[in-house]
């Protein structure tokens, strides 16, 4: 995916298994948000360094971008 993501979330409840990761992203303050469980509703939206989807993936690159 070429899209920025701007958001991920991080209610951990959505962060149970980390073998799970989603593909869903939807829109949260007009840009993309990324949740890895691919839940529905209940976030807890934090802003990321802007980045593509691919690289929140993937779980080092994941965790530089958030904490960043």
């Amino acid at each position: 995916m070429s899209a920025s993501v701007a958001f991920f979330c991080r209610n951990p409840k959505h962060r149970r298994n980390p073998d799970i990761i989603s593909n869903a992203i939807t829109i949260n303050q007009g840009e993309w948000a990324f949740c890895p469980n691919g839940a529905i509703d209940e976030h807890v939206w934090e802003r990321t360094q802007t980045t593509n989807l691919d690289a929140l993936k993937h779980p080092l690159a994941r965790e530089e971008r958030v904490t960043a």
